[in-house]
């Protein structure tokens, strides 16, 4: 019964039904149990083993070969609680589900919370549950009874007895801020029938929303849904059933298991969730990895909370690894750099995950891969002007490159690439600038597709010109715009190369650089002759060409930054070699 929504996580789980018939130990195959110290007690009351599990963070993998592990998976799946809003324990203390398990955290050993009265609290609320359930959930679970039969008393007494008499004296260390899990031995389909005993009454979001039609119960199920008395607003006042959506008993504990298997790549941190609804297939890679095949489907961005928490969803129509034409990143400005690592080499790109590793090199220090979702606050960069530009630019990067959303990415780009360039001249990273400039332009050209009109074509032509320019026994004049704003990169470029200070940074170029008028530029052009001119030769024919050809030239247009950028950043033409003219 679908009220309003929910039609995406429908046709997700559909697909999870699909792959859960095809391997029905999916769940298990990547299943991640809590860190800890497991248990499992024989039916004679004699103990395996003990099994110490940890999850390596770093590579989100788990030891597996231990020859336990997957009846411990498959224990400790069917003995977990919904979330801890859900206890058996009312106090928390222990937080398994059923008479067969017995979890608590080594930390209730130290602080005294674990004792005979919450062990008993937790058997008496497994063992009697009618006595605890009132209302709408007694008559679900006097339903699922009637189906699965009553608790065996006397196993579950029993049981009760081994953990009063054991558990406090079992050779475990207990110094660890982890899990101790016990396990008693037991046929799986007697874990799962007490998992059911749990789960049914307690899998809704609330039971005050179920619906009972002809029969069968229909109710809001509980994963990533908060709707409760204290927030009234999530409810829906204009329909006459306020619930966005209700489920029967199958289809919410299908969610359930989908979100479960959400929780398994959640664990280990796989967050890039893709639903091939062609293929009729589930994957999922981490932060930093781009999907390697052709997809079309729905993209789920997960994280591990005290849930799984879907943190957006979107639908991507066709998804291809590779880009649609090759991306070139040209050296519009000829120069060459003191090291390239490998993976940021000037030349063709043709994947995105390539790009992907170029864009975080060259723009964001490799700030870029592991922080697409990383909280403002918990950026730990040094660069106040990468941090900006990551925080704006990120969302757009991550939508071309994860979900061939390539239009917003090419406004974003266009932005903010102009103010690294800007950023690593501030800081005095003239190497760095230069790569972020023709990172920049090799961009707005692989977006707009200007052909041959390239920034590295445009500039080769303005330096042949101004060579000739500057070497002419008559001061001839500047043809374009792009040729004067180079030229005046270039005499900028000049001025501060004869400044004799100790320290001396690009930071002098910002008032020609954030200059808003042609008049303005040409007066602090005046200002620098009038303050450098002591030390330049009166006989200087390429100073006195560029010099002159720049101030008979009237601008017409607007302030261009990125030829004067170019040419200040162009290896200079007044100090090249006759010989090399």
């Amino acid at each position: 019964m679908d009220v309003g929504g929910g039609i995406l996580l429908r046709e997700c789980t559909e697909i999870f039904r699909e792959q859960l018939q095809q391997n029905r130990n999916l769940l298990f195959d990547s299943y991640i149990p809590a860190n800890g110290t497991y248990l499992i007690v024989k039916e004679d009351g004699s103990l395996c083993e003990p099994v110490e599990l940890e999850l390596d963070k770093k590579s989100g993998q788990i030891n597996r070969t231990n020859r336990y592990f997957t009846q411990i998976c498959q224990y400790d799946y069917y003995s977990r609680l919904i979330d801890m809003n859900k206890p058996q324990d009312n106090k928390k203390i222990i937080h398994s589900n059923s008479y067969l398990s017995f979890f608590v955290k080594k930390e209730s050993f130290q602080n005294g919370k674990l004792n005979t009265e919450a062990i008993d609290r937790y058997f008496d609320a497994v063992i009697y549950p009618e006595l605890k359930y009132k209302g709408q959930t007694l008559k679900i679970y006097q339903m699922l009874e009637e189906e699965i039969g009553c608790v065996p008393k006397d196993i579950a007494e029993k049981i009760r007895m081994w953990i009063k008499e054991n558990i406090f004296h079992l050779d475990v260390d207990l110094s660890k801020k982890d899990y101790l899990k016990i396990f008693f031995e037991a046929p799986m389909e007697q874990y799962q029938r007490e998992n059911d005993r749990y789960l049914v009454p307690n899998i809704y979001n609330s039971n005050d929303y179920n619906l009972e039609v002809e029969g069968e119960v229909y109710g809001l199920p509980n994963n990533n849904l908060g709707m409760n008395a204290k927030k009234p607003f999530l409810s829906s006042r204009t329909k006459k059933i306020e619930v966005p959506f209700l489920l029967n008993k199958e289809e919410v504990l299908l969610q359930k298991q989908f979100f479960d298997h959400l929780m398994n790549y959640a664990m280990a941190g796989k967050s890039n969730v893709y639903i091939d609804t062609d293929e009729r297939t589930i994957c999922a890679f981490k932060n930093n990895e781009i999907i390697d095949r052709d997809f079309k489907g729905y993209y789920l961005r997960i994280q591990k909370g005290k849930e799984v928490e879907i943190h957006s969803s979107d639908i991507v129509p066709c998804y291809h690894p590779s880009v649609k034409k090759p991306f070139v990143y040209r050296n519009a400005l000829s120069y060459t750099p003191k090291e390239h690592k490998e993976g940021t080499e000037y030349g063709a790109y043709y994947t995105k995950e390539k790009i992907q590793s170029l864009l975080d090199a060259v723009f964001f220090s490799k700030f870029l891969k592991g922080n697409y979702f990383t909280p403002q606050d918990k950026l730990g960069m040094n660069d106040g002007y990468i941090k900006r530009n990551l925080i704006i630019s990120r969302e757009a990067v991550f939508d071309w490159l994860y979900k061939d959303e390539e239009v917003q990415a090419a406004k974003v780009l266009g932005n903010v690439s102009l103010d690294l360039v800007l950023g690593a001249l501030k800081e005095g990273y003239i190497f760095k600038a230069m790569d972020c400039f023709n990172l920049r332009h090799s961009l707005l050209e692989y977006f707009s597709d200007k052909g041959e009109n390239t920034m590295e074509n445009k500039i080769n032509q303005i330096v042949t010109d101004l060579k000739a320019k500057l070497d002419a026994e008559e001061t001839p004049e500047i043809q374009s715009a792009d040729e004067y704003f180079f030229a005046v990169g270039q005499l900028v470029q000049y001025y501060i190369s004869l400044n004799k200070g100790k320290k001396k940074t690009h930071a002098l170029a910002n008032p020609f650089i954030n200059a808003k008028t042609d008049a303005v530029l040409k007066k602090k052009l005046v200002q620098f002759f009038l303050k450098y001119n002591y030390d330049i030769g009166v006989s200087s024919r390429r100073f006195n060409n560029l010099y002159c050809m720049i101030t008979e030239y009237e601008l017409k247009g607007d302030i261009e930054k990125d030829l004067m950028i170019a040419g200040y950043l162009h290896s200079s033409l007044i100090y090249v070699p006759k010989e090399d003219k």
